[in-house]
């Protein structure tokens, strides 16, 4: 698995500023709204967590597990990011259970949640880059490596790894031009 290589492909389908802008509000939304529809289960696991981590959300729900598949995926795939990007999807994991479980129309919210951001997602390919999304190509991106992609993508905004970020802005360059010119 070329990890810079899934990062290349993604960087193809989000070069511009508008549409990145769109991703990183609407991912990190979508994955909200999922765990809050994960954290419908119920505990899956009988394992008490103990009162700290049940008042902040994280009991063993689907959308704990989920969480949890996806922190350790991410940090196997780019360590340091994974590292600091582990906190912010436990804490949406944590909200999104405490949400659920607290507000009545949370189902409404959370499918009006995927609504607007996958629309608004899909328009801002079609408008700003001119293409389809990613996800038509590729599905499995989509789902297991979209969220860790636009956290890299504010990484970059902060400084993070510039010489992969140069690598892929000219790989992603010679890729559009190419896409371009055949289609």
């Amino acid at each position: 698995f070329d990890f810079e290589k899934q990062l290349s492909f993604y960087g193809q389908y989000h070069a511009n500023k508008f549409n990145v802008l769109v991703h990183v509000l609407c991912v990190p939304a979508i994955v909200w709204s999922a765990l809050v529809l994960l954290s419908t289960t119920g505990p899956v696991l009988d394992v008490s967590v103990g009162p700290i981590l049940t008042q902040v959300g994280l009991v063993p729900t689907a959308a704990l597990l989920s969480t949890l598949f996806y922190v350790g995926y991410y940090i196997l795939l780019e360590p340091v990011a994974g590292l600091l990007y582990a906190p912010i999807l436990l804490g949406m994991c944590g909200h999104a259970t405490l949400f659920q479980s607290s507000h009545p129309n949370y189902l409404s919210c959370a499918l009006y949640v995927q609504l607007f951001s996958w629309t608004a997602q899909i328009l801002a390919h079609r408008f700003a880059e001119g293409r389809s999304p990613a996800f038509l190509d590729n599905i499995s991106q989509a789902f297991f490596l979209a969220p860790l992609f636009v956290f890299i993508e504010i990484l970059f905004m902060l400084g993070y790894r510039p010489a992969l970020q140069k690598r892929l802005r000219n790989e992603v360059g010679v890729a559009i031009t190419k896409f371009r010119r055949e289609k």
